[in-house]
């Protein structure tokens, strides 16, 4: 039996914000948009995509992600050769903060 990732769903603290980078940055196109409630990209030329939803009501205020929780501790993609390289500098001119 073959699998393979569908979608990712994240919860994020600005809807917005968040389009900005992974449109504006990372340059995924938006393949569904229910504003307020959902966006959906599209990875590459494949059927995965990355599903953003707000943060749930009742959220704290500055709610932040950590690994050190119960859960979710990363998600890994794999790139052509040259292509973090290339991600790095994209980062770096939209002036984004990475951790080294």
């Amino acid at each position: 039996m073959t699998y393979q990732f569908h979608h990712i769903t994240l919860r994020v603290s600005d809807l917005e914000r968040s389009r900005r980078f992974y449109e504006g940055v990372l340059g995924l196109r938006v393949d569904q948009d229910f504003p307020g409630e959902k966006l959906r990209f599209r990875l590459g030329g494949t059927s995965t995509s990355l599903v953003l939803h707000p943060a749930l009501p009742g959220t704290p205020s500055g709610d932040r992600f950590t690994e050190a929780r119960i859960g979710l501790d990363h998600i890994a993609i794999g790139v052509a050769v040259g292509e973090v390289a290339r991600l790095a500098d994209v980062l770096a001119a939209n002036e984004v903060q990475t951790v080294e």
